[in-house]
């Protein structure tokens, strides 16, 4: 069974980053942030923020030592 991983959208993360959604959509473009995924549709990109990698990293996880989880 496909366990469907539970995301966090832009604004949300951005709202607690006390950020832009456009500098957080920035950030993760330019891999700032070790928590978002870009995902190019033609001409639109979409963004997936895992909200597990994204609620470690809010609390001080060192993303770069844990595994590759989303």
């Amino acid at each position: 069974m496909n366990e469907i991983k539970e995301t966090i959208t832009v604004a949300e993360a951005a709202a607690r980053m006390g950020t832009s959604p456009e500098h957080l959509r920035w950030l993760i473009r330019e891999q700032k942030v070790p928590f978002g995924l870009t995902f190019p549709t033609g001409s639109i990109t979409r963004y997936i923020i895992p909200r597990g990698r994204f609620e470690a990293w809010v609390n001080g996880a060192d993303l770069a030592k844990m595994a590759d989880t989303v």
